[in-house]
């Protein structure tokens, strides 16, 4: 996707990701910061896979829900990553 859209995408989609991390009991173990930077990287990630079409096929039905597995890798791959980076697994 073109680079205005992308930061566009990320900054909403972080917005989303945070709201929905703040009510996760999973969570609240977690700091602000930590919530911050897993959405910034689960929503960098998935912009480097989705495409404008994923965009405009979720605009048309007002659903993304084809857009889950792709969020759930991404979200996947940050928690490992930045679990270790936060020095909790190895």
């Amino acid at each position: 996707m073109p680079d205005q859209t992308k930061r566009v995408f990320i900054k909403e989609g972080v917005q989303t990701c945070l709201v929905k991390q703040r009510q996760d009991p999973m969570s609240k173990y977690m700091a602000e910061s930590q919530l911050s930077e897993y959405c910034n990287c689960a929503m960098t990630r998935a912009s480097d896979v989705i495409t404008l079409e994923d965009l405009g096929r979720g605009l048309q039905t007002k659903s993304y829900a084809h857009l889950a597995p792709v969020m759930e890798t991404a979200g996947n791959y940050c928690i490992q990553k930045l679990l270790k980076k936060w020095g909790y697994t190895k």
